[in-house]
């Protein structure tokens, strides 16, 4: 576990490092953008880490996401709250830390059917308060003094690629909660199945976009790929009758690759931020 840390640590350097070379006279919206979507599948994440240990799922290796996305939460919610921005979004961001000090709470608690259940009812909450962070600094993008049509268009797809992250591990949250919980799994199985769709819907909006350039497209078409045969066959899925060590790496593949697809479209049009 402590071989790994030191990259967590440097992943937080590197963010800390690009908000501090901001212009004092300007916001760099579109890492902004991508730092506080970020937090949103951070939460998924964490939730899904945790239902993941009470059925005793890749042990130390689970354990260990868990950790390290509270870690880096918190250390994303502190940067934050002193970006530019932070004075617009101060009552979204209070509201981020209310909810986050309960959600905290539950998942430093032990590992329990109960305390699962908890927090798949405490998740959406946060989620959505991460979610308004987000569209809030994107409102102040496409009216920034700066905000040329270059900007206004990559801090829009910034916002739909990186939420593509946390849809990954919302699905995988699901799938986990209707297969473990059948009490609730009508439920659990319609949140599945809206974020299924969701997902497929934003990669034909990103596949459509002008703002793609060659590695934005290479990277795009691999997750058509890996995707297409999932979204053949859905009912394996949102049946829940896939194999859950197939869907975890599946998913965690995916908010990797749109981690790094985002990256490349908060890079590009660096001459207009």
């Amino acid at each position: 576990m402590n071989t790994k840390i030191p990259l967590v640590y440097s992943f937080l350097l590197v963010t800390s490092l690009m908000l501090a070379q901001t212009p004092k006279e300007g916001v760099n919206y579109k890492n902004i953008i991508n730092i506080s979507g970020k937090q949103r599948m951070l939460t998924q994440k964490m939730t899904k880490a945790f239902l993941l240990q009470v059925k005793d799922i890749k042990g130390s290796k689970v354990e260990n996401e868990l950790n390290f996305s509270k870690i880096i939460f918190e250390k994303q919610l502190s940067i934050l709250k002193k970006d530019p921005t932070s004075a617009v979004t101060k009552p979204n961001l209070d509201k981020v830390d209310a909810l986050w000090a309960d959600f905290k709470s539950s998942i430093t608690k032990g590992i329990s059917n109960e305390n699962a259940l908890n927090l798949v009812k405490m998740n959406t909450a946060l989620l959505k308060a991460c979610n308004s962070v987000v569209t809030v600094i994107e409102a102040e993008a496409q009216k920034s003094a700066n905000a040329d049509a270059n900007l206004k268009a990559l801090a829009s797809i910034i916002n739909i690629s990186g939420k593509q992250r946390m849809l990954s591990q919302r699905m995988c949250l699901y799938f986990m909660a209707s297969k473990n919980y059948p009490e609730q799994q009508a439920e659990f199985k319609g949140v599945l199945k809206k974020v299924f769709e969701q997902f497929s819907g934003a990669i034909q909006t990103l596949s459509a976009s002008t703002l793609n350039n060659t590695a934005i497209k290479s990277e795009l078409s691999a997750i058509v790929n890996i995707w297409s045969n999932y979204k053949a066959d859905k009912a394996q899925i949102l049946d829940v009758r896939e194999d859950i060590e197939k869907m975890y790496a599946l998913t965690n593949d995916l908010t990797k690759r749109f981690d790094k697809i985002t990256t490349l479209y908060e890079l590009s049009g660096t001459e207009n931020q």
